[in-house]
């Protein structure tokens, strides 16, 4: 970290301080409870009580971190509910130790505030798309924007190559869920931010009769995990059958044949409904984490945060002075945050979170509050670091879960798309991913933004982006336009660092574009002299292809024998020239294959 940074705890900015207090206030009159109300119910059992929820309202004061668990807990929300709006811009990392920069020319973080509003509001306009090639240039124009904004350069957008990114950027190539997924990571957007700016008008949806037809062939395979999911919610035999168009004996063979493969699914009594609630068992199968003790001390709760700073970091590849950039905090802070035992303030956890590029809640994951028991709960590590589900499940799930609240039937929603049943069954249960057209159309039908249908994905951390630097209808300068301002600066004597820095380059491009311009013919002068013979031909070689160098004739070198004439070659070659030449003597031919005499006839009469 720079040793010009404060090592003590940077004081937030007032209007961070001011719209914390409002989220405070916000969250706390949407529950109409009071502030002492609120109070009481986010401390601990035992401890002292009074009304701390009115300095943050007035803005007075800023909160811990284990302070704020508890209180966005009893507010109902989760941690990034009590720090809406309020952003933290990472600073710039220098990723190898050659590339620091000097602190007067680093770019720095900073705090942001996102006025009232849509915070990622859609791209302009909206274009209506009814196919893959619509739906196609939409996607490529919002990343191409998002990425000329963030100032990103293609291969940072964590494809597998950038003729891929290129292709996508163009509106030639529709890319996948994951590919969305993870281009959206890269620029910190939500996923639904890509594909906004557009709306589906598509071809007239099937009948309901040609969708009932073709729902007929759905596989009994698809069914498995539906019935299991209206089994889990304590739905009768009789409204599973009605909902997925099946009979009462095929969702018994179902939940049977899911038993004997270890599919824990409760037993239920004569009515058709679960006796009890299902056990610790089946808790910990559905993915809820068992607690550890009744009541974890402070030290424990403390020592959590830690792992998850020092986990985190790791996943990143960030050391301590890379985060200790991102953050804007001495490396003394940044190390203090992964030791055991320190009560961060909020704001630097979202600082730390921001260089981490991950949610607030990532570093307070296994960390939970009771309101009513008014304690803490430590959960068990082993579950608190789950792998996440992929994309296409997380949606067909969304897609399930909207249908289900809004009282649609398969048949309904696959006739209104005009998509087959067992398709619409497949994206439901997660056996096939949808594509960006795909959800697109199922939207529509719903009736709901596409953002609805991604709920869940992001789980990194996502601000908004900065104004664009061009006006409507202008384009950012072309890379010819930008070799004429890298040749004006190095014809002024200016440096790689200081071109870079000037035209909002790196200095490897400004060394590319140099080469490229020397090549094309461009006096570019040298700023070093040629380390090796290698690099002086390479260089003698752009100056002949210039037209700017010639090769000098080379003179013979005169002969002392010819008088210093160059022409007359020397006495002993004059001399040997007029003697006559001696021809070899003529010899008898010796036969080349054998020098025998012929031994006559054969006395066999053989040859």
């Amino acid at each position: 970290m720079s040793p010009d940074l404060p090592d003590e705890e940077p004081e937030p900015l007032r209007a961070v301080l001011v719209q914390f207090a409002s989220n405070v206030r916000e969250l706390r009159e949407r529950t109409g409870q009071s502030g002492e109300a609120i109070s009481t119910a986010a401390t601990p059992a035992g401890a002292p009580e009074y009304n701390w929820v009115g300095p943050l309202e007035g803005a007075q004061a800023q909160v811990r971190v284990l302070r704020a668990i508890a209180l966005s807990a009893s507010l109902g929300v989760p941690i990034e509910g009590l720090t809406e709006r309020i952003f933290w811009n990472p600073g710039e990392v220098a990723r190898r130790p050659g590339e620091r920069k000097d602190p007067s020319e680093r770019l720095a973080g900073f705090f942001s505030v996102a006025p009232a509003g849509e915070i990622f509001e859609a791209p302009d306009g909206c274009a209506p798309v009814a196919d893959h090639a619509g739906v196609s240039a939409v996607i490529g124009r919002n990343v191409l924007d998002a990425r000329r904004r963030r100032h990103l350069r293609q291969r940072d957008l964590g494809l597998g190559d950038t003729s891929g990114a290129t292709l996508i950027e163009r509106g030639e190539r529709e890319p996948r869920l994951e590919g969305l997924v993870t281009i959206a990571r890269a620029l910190e957007l939500p996923p639904g931010y890509l594909l906004g700016g557009m709306a589906w008008q598509g071809p007239g949806a099937a009948s309901p009769r040609e969708a009932g037809d073709r729902a007929g062939s759905t596989s009994v395979r698809h069914l498995h995990e539906p019935v299991a999911r209206l089994w889990l919610d304590d739905r009768p035999v009789s409204e599973i059958a009605a909902e997925l168009s099946i009979t009462r004996h095929s969702v018994e063979g179902i939940v049977r044949r899911l038993r004997a493969r270890g599919r824990r699914l409760p037993l239920r009594g004569p009515g058709g409904r679960a006796p009890e609630a299902p056990g610790e068992d089946d808790r910990r199968e559905a993915g809820a984490p068992a607690e550890i003790g009744e009541s974890p001390t402070r030290a424990e709760l403390l020592a959590r945060i830690a792992l998850n700073v020092r986990t985190l970091r790791r996943a990143a590849n960030l050391s301590g002075r890379q985060l200790g950039e991102a953050a804007e905090l001495a490396l003394s802070r940044v190390e203090l945050a992964g030791a055991d035992g320190y009560d961060l303030p909020l704001t630097t956890l979202l600082r730390l979170a921001a260089g981490l590029r991950r949610p607030a809640s990532a570093l307070t994951a296994g960390i939970s509050w009771d309101p009513r028991l008014r304690r803490f709960c430590l959960l068990d590590p082993r579950h608190q670091h789950r792998q996440l589900d992929p994309p296409g499940l997380v949606a067909g799930r969304n897609v399930w879960r909207v249908r289900r609240g809004l009282g649609i039937s398969q048949d309904t929603l696959a006739a209104r798309v005009g998509m087959l049943r067992r398709s619409l069954s497949a994206i439901e249960i997660g056996d096939f991913t949808p594509k960006p057209i795909s959800l697109l159309m199922l939207a529509d039908g719903l009736g709901v933004e596409v953002s609805a249908l991604l709920e869940g994905i992001c789980d990194w951390y996502v601000r908004p982006l900065p104004p664009s630097e061009f006006a409507a209808g202008e384009e950012p300068p072309s890379s010819k336009e930008r070799w004429v301002d890298v040749a004006r600066l190095w014809s002024a004597g200016r440096d790689h660092r200081e071109i870079a820095e000037a035209l909002d380059m790196t200095t490897s491009a400004v060394s590319s574009a140099v080469s490229e311009m020397r090549d094309g013919g461009v006096d570019l002068p040298y700023r070093r002299p040629p380390a090796d013979r290698v690099q002086l031909r390479a260089r003698l070689r752009r100056l002949r292809a210039a037209g700017r160098f010639s090769r000098p004739p080379v003179a013979a070198a005169p002969c002392p024998g010819s008088c210093g004439d160059p022409a007359a070659p020397p006495d002993g070659l004059a001399a040997s020239a007029d003697r006559p030449r001696q021809e070899p003597p003529q010899g008898p031919r010796r036969d080349r294959v054998s020098s025998r005499p012929d031994p006559g006839p054969d006395p066999g009469g053989r040859r």
